[in-house]
């Protein structure tokens, strides 16, 4: 699992721990907050464990005494304290993996020792009490600020990137597909579709038609092409970057995946994995193929689309409500495993 050099935020979850043959775990350079959870600790074949250049607070947790797998250790440039775990992994790895904690301390090169000093029993009450009378009370509503104050700018400033990026997309390079030179596959997917003739269309929405592609590389494509939008209807174009935003934005087994795109007055399209079966409306008002979905498919496909709607408005970081949900935004794999489509009104 190796996700480094990213935007993500947010903080690890806890289920990392049943990950159990896990062997790298690179986080590093991303925007992470939050403590590290003790599950980690759990991940015993660990090797590599990189939480770099983040965010993260709190102590190392004492679970990871348990990794003795490890060899490769990154925990630099965060804002860690306390005590090291005991273990030869940590004693071992070199001062660069702790350093720019201030408030790491241990038996390590280049970190401070950790103060064993005594305190009297009478101070560390008088402390106490001053820590409940005056410091916590002001901590806490600092505390409340910052969160509220962190979120509002993540907010503010992942929106301005991402309608940012639509437009310099749009203005810029007119093609855009990960994984693949877009240019190369403009001119693939025009010529495999000969120039979106009709014989290649495989449905009609109120955006325009989607077309079946296939790629010299042996990939097939869903290649949706819009209306063009030059001096077209505005809401076209919001419909465009709302599909955009939204599907580059979430990633769910039941959510149909967004390749690419192509943003320009002459000819904007979306790119997406094909799905053999096609729509759910398509089954539903053939007979013959109704007939084919039981009861156990129909259910099958039933689960599938409301997991996709579970994770919209519980798991994204800023619900998302799709606002137009029916057997014809349902596409079904060859598996008759569900995914929702069409996100242009979300």
């Amino acid at each position: 699992m190796d996700v480094s050099d990213n935007m993500l935020f947010g903080e690890l979850s806890p289920n990392w721990g049943e990950c159990q043959n896990l062997m790298k775990f690179q986080f590093s350079r991303n925007m992470i907050t939050g403590r590290i959870p003790q599950e980690i600790g759990q991940l015993t074949q660990l090797g590599v464990l990189g939480l770099s250049s983040n965010h993260l607070v709190g102590e190392i947790p004492k679970e990871f005494g348990r990794l003795t797998s490890l060899f490769n250790l990154t925990l630099n440039d965060n804002h860690l304290s306390g005590l090291l775990p005991k273990s030869k992994s940590f004693q071992k790895a070199p001062a660069e993996a702790f350093i720019n904690n201030k408030g790491l301390c241990g038996e390590v090169q280049g970190l401070r020792p950790c103060n064993t000093s005594s305190i009297s029993h009478n101070d560390v009450k008088k402390g106490h009490r001053v820590v409940v009378l005056i410091i916590l009370p002001l901590l806490v509503v600092l505390f409340l600020l910052f969160v509220i104050l962190g979120i509002s700018c993540i907010y503010y400033q992942r929106r301005k990137n991402i309608e940012k990026g639509v437009l310099e997309r749009s203005t810029g390079n007119p093609f855009s597909i990960w994984n693949y030179n877009g240019n190369v596959v403009f001119e693939d997917i025009v010529e495999a579709t000969e120039g979106f003739d009709d014989k290649y269309c495989i449905g009609t929405g109120e955006y325009g038609k989607v077309y079946r592609a296939n790629l010299p590389m042996g990939q097939v494509l869903a290649v949706k092409k819009l209306r063009q939008l030059e001096g077209g209807d505005q809401s076209d174009q919001r419909s465009f970057r709302n599909e955009i935003r939204a599907l580059t934005e979430i990633r769910h087994r039941n959510i149909v995946k967004l390749y690419g795109f192509c943003s320009h007055a002459r000819c904007s399209f979306l790119v997406y994995e094909y799905m053999e079966k096609g729509s759910l409306a398509s089954i539903l008002s053939n007979d013959k193929r109704a007939a084919q979905l039981d009861w156990t498919l129909r259910v099958k496909v039933i689960k599938g689309a409301a997991h996709a709607l579970s994770y919209m408005h519980h798991d994204c970081t800023l619900p998302i409500i799709h606002r137009d949900l029916s057997s014809k935004n349902v596409l079904l794999n060859s598996e008759l495993e569900a995914s929702v489509s069409d996100f242009g009104t979300a």
